[in-house]
């Protein structure tokens, strides 16, 4: 569906807003295959357009099952390979306190 809108009105400099934007990916125990699968579809639609270079991409994770953790990863280092020049920040939090919204709040400023 992303790439579908992105495709019927692509991002110029008159319609999308000056700077850099983040997209952020909070990972927890969850399949990760299917979570970074959303991300690159999120990734591809932003790549269409002549914008793409203004985002950014942060993975922060807090799985405690080290098999889904090292698949992570790997994805991880997937996404940055397929990416290029885009930054990706990838980050395996080993506190879990307040979960996914603990690890947005330790991230920030």
């Amino acid at each position: 569906m992303l790439a579908s809108l992105a495709s019927q009105r692509p991002l110029t400099t008159e319609t999308s807003p000056q700077g850099s934007s983040a997209n952020i990916l909070t990972l927890c125990d969850e399949n990760p295959a299917r979570a970074f699968r959303r991300l690159l579809v999120l990734r591809r639609s932003i790549d269409i357009t002549d914008q793409c270079e203004a985002f950014s991409y942060f993975i922060l994770n807090n799985t405690n099952d080290l098999a889904i953790a090292i698949e992570e990863e790997a994805l991880a280092d997937a996404f940055a390979a397929e990416a290029g020049s885009r930054r990706l920040v990838y980050r395996h939090r080993m506190d879990n306190t307040d979960y996914k919204a603990g690890d947005i709040h330790d991230f920030g400023p």
